[in-house]
């Protein structure tokens, strides 16, 4: 999700409110949300421009993040 009118991490905080289990992967052109992101429990934190390569291993990683989950409930 690029969210431009909220500041920050807001939509990752409120992604987290809404679905505590989420995979999320921040994408921002900044190193400076980094902490914050894995304070929020972002499973990545990729710094623009990332490569294929990397968002596509990040959204894999969270494809078994998900599976293992839903193999918990």
């Amino acid at each position: 999700i690029e969210v431009d009118a909220m500041p920050d991490l807001e939509a990752a905080r409120q992604l987290r409110r809404l679905s505590p289990h989420l995979p999320l992967v921040v994408i921002s052109l900044s190193a400076d949300f980094a902490i914050e992101s894995h304070r929020l429990g972002a499973r990545h934190y990729l710094q623009r421009p990332a490569g294929k390569a990397a968002l596509k291993e990040a959204l894999k990683r969270c494809e078994t993040d998900r599976t293992n989950i839903n193999r918990e409930d």
